[in-house]
């Protein structure tokens, strides 16, 4: 019979079998591929494949494992999804999202999935007093009580009284 051996295996996979032993023509040899690697790159593809040892001792149907491309369908909101050079299987552990400025990556406790949220930038001992502090993106404002304040410098300034004007004719 020809003797095939057991095949040369990609980076990215490894027998089924925990001990594969060496097959002759005709017969076949399990592969998987490492957890978060596919044969294509959508995600739940397929994962596993078959080896044939062949009349010239060689093996036919060998394929490669992928990265499996976690970022496809995720929405990072103001940032974007980058997918880890090297996958653990776990989805939400194999992408991370890269924030635009003023955004940080937050994830949800539920889901665990990931995205960019706004970083808060009102100080904790709010300079706005007597007034609100209204975050914007890598800033705040303050939001003065319309009577008496306005806003100044990150912080509510009160209004200054205006001096009295002379008047013709008068003591003042």
């Amino acid at each position: 019979p020809v003797k095939c051996g057991l095949p040369t295996l990609g980076p990215n996979s490894a027998f089924a079998e925990e001990t594969a032993t060496p097959k002759t023509f005709s017969h076949t040899v399990a592969i998987r591929c490492h957890p978060g690697y596919a044969l294509e790159p959508e995600a739940g593809a397929v994962a596993a494949f078959e080896a044939t040892c062949e009349a010239n001792g060689a093996f036919s149907g060998m394929r490669e494992c992928v990265n499996v491309d976690d970022c496809a369908g995720v929405e990072c909101g103001e940032g974007k999804c980058v997918d880890n050079a090297k996958p653990t299987g776990n989805h939400p552990e194999d992408y991370h999202c890269q924030c635009n400025s003023g955004f940080e990556e937050l994830i949800d406790e539920v889901s665990r999935a990931r995205a960019c949220h706004n970083v808060d930038d009102c100080p904790a001992a709010s300079t706005c007093l007597p007034g609100t502090c209204a975050d914007l993106i890598n800033d705040y404002e303050c939001v003065c009580p319309e009577v008496g304040y306005h806003p100044g410098n990150h912080k509510c300034e009160r209004n200054q009284c205006q001096a009295t004007p002379a008047v013709a004719n008068s003591d003042a």
